[in-house]
């Protein structure tokens, strides 16, 4: 958020997108003993998982700019290939538990219209990074790389070399 997008823009962005139940905020941190403003998405309820399909109709609603809607579309498809892969479904039939809920979507999307607002038309990302340890999902206790983000759909998308980076980062990239 400190790139130049105001809290009060992005969320004049994500207000073109038909989703309830959550809120934005920003709250200074310093990570590596560099400040920054981090957004923080908080949902105030439990949300059902959503096909593929569901996510896109959600996208298809909003009044973001078609260029945003398209890309967005493109990036949940991308998730949903790996989801689908990684669950033995097809991209029709999978469940989108943590990839399509609220905070997902507003984190796409809300990326999405910041790059566009900053004028970036071009993204890279790195390998992901493997880590250690477990994490919780809705799945339970995963590796904390995700098995969908080791598919091919994701990983397909990675160029140059970065720090770190998500599997939602990766998929913004075409």
């Amino acid at each position: 958020m400190d790139v130049g997008v105001t809290l009060e823009g992005m969320r004049a962005e994500l207000a073109k997108i038909p989703l309830a139940g959550y809120s934005l905020e920003a709250k200074r941190v310093t990570k590596g003993g560099l400040a920054a403003q981090r957004a923080i998405v908080s949902v105030r309820e439990p949300q059902s998982p959503r096909t593929l399909a569901d996510v896109k109709a959600v996208i298809a609603k909003s009044s973001l700019p078609s260029a945003d809607r398209e890309r967005g579309s493109a990036v949940f498809k991308r998730l949903a290939k790996a989801e689908a892969a990684v669950h033995g479904e097809t991209v029709e039939t999978v469940h989108m538990h943590d990839v399509g809920a609220v905070d997902a979507m507003v984190d796409v999307m809300g990326t999405i219209a910041g790059l566009r607002l900053l004028g970036v038309e071009e993204l890279y990302c790195s390998p992901l990074p493997s880590g250690a340890g477990w994490a919780q999902g809705s799945h339970g206790a995963l590796p904390p790389v995700a098995p969908a983000s080791t598919s091919n759909p994701v990983r397909g998308n990675q160029r140059g070399a970065l720090p770190s980076s998500s599997s939602s980062g990766c998929s913004l990239r075409e």
